[in-house]
């Protein structure tokens, strides 16, 4: 924070990746005529990719039946992701009908593959490790439900990610995913702590069915990300 504040007065352009983070810079202090707000697009960057995506890659890669549900959760294992959290709510779900997966590399993978041994799920939940952009899409596509419970989060493009590939999301209710869901839920699902357990067991459960509300929700994220495609 120390360095945040003294380099102020040196540098002429702020690179930031959302509002969420424009609003951090402005907090500071910055000007807003030096804030610019840059997104990688990474739906665009692997347009021919998406394209070429072909359903049930995945349920026939792992053994999955087409009955089972499949709940997806994309990002580094590292403490500010939350996946330990994850994996407890996801245990104590006792949901027979969905599989787990988690997709991703970090200091914190044996120490999870840990926990669920020691929850008693290793039959619900696969690491799939590092996935290369050229295989990712194939796991939106099979995903009906896409939760990441992170603590800290800029913007999430794993997030717009699903959403774009019509999977529900649903993440925890901090600036940078809150942008993308919208504050009213407009485009997915919001939680946080102080909502409790029950709740967010409740809206996986609303995520994993077949409503006019569900529908709803990911046509209204699809064309969000849409409309955020024309305008980069």
């Amino acid at each position: 924070k120390l360095c945040e504040f003294c380099s102020k007065i040196f540098i002429d352009k702020y690179i930031v990746i959302s509002e969420a983070t424009k609003n951090y810079a402005s907090i500071l202090g910055i000007k807003p005529e030096k804030i610019q707000i840059t997104t990688q697009n990474t739906i665009k960057q692997d347009e021919k990719i998406i394209l070429s995506v072909k359903p049930n890659i995945v349920r026939q890669k792992y053994g999955i039946l087409k009955e089972k549900k499949i709940v997806l959760s994309v990002g580094r294992l590292e403490p500010e992701k939350g996946f330990d959290q994850l994996l407890q709510l996801f245990s104590d779900s006792k949901r027979e009908d969905a599989v787990l997966f988690i997709v991703g590399e970090g200091s914190l993978k044996n120490e999870l593959i840990g926990l669920v041994r020691k929850l008693g799920i290793a039959d619900k939940v696969i690491f799939t490790g590092y996935v290369p952009r050229t295989g990712i899409w194939n796991y939106y596509k099979d995903a009906d439900l896409f939760i990441l419970l992170s603590h800290s989060e800029g913007l999430g493009l794993v997030f717009l990610e699903a959403m774009y590939m019509g999977v529900l999301v649903l993440g925890r209710r901090i600036d940078g995913i809150i942008e993308s869901i919208g504050a009213n839920e407009e485009r997915g699902f919001l939680w946080d702590d102080k909502d409790g357990q029950p709740l967010l067991l409740s809206k996986i459960g609303q995520a994993l069915s077949n409503s006019a509300e569900v529908d709803s929700k990911k046509q209204k994220a699809k064309e969000y990300i849409e409309l955020k495609l024309k305008q980069t």
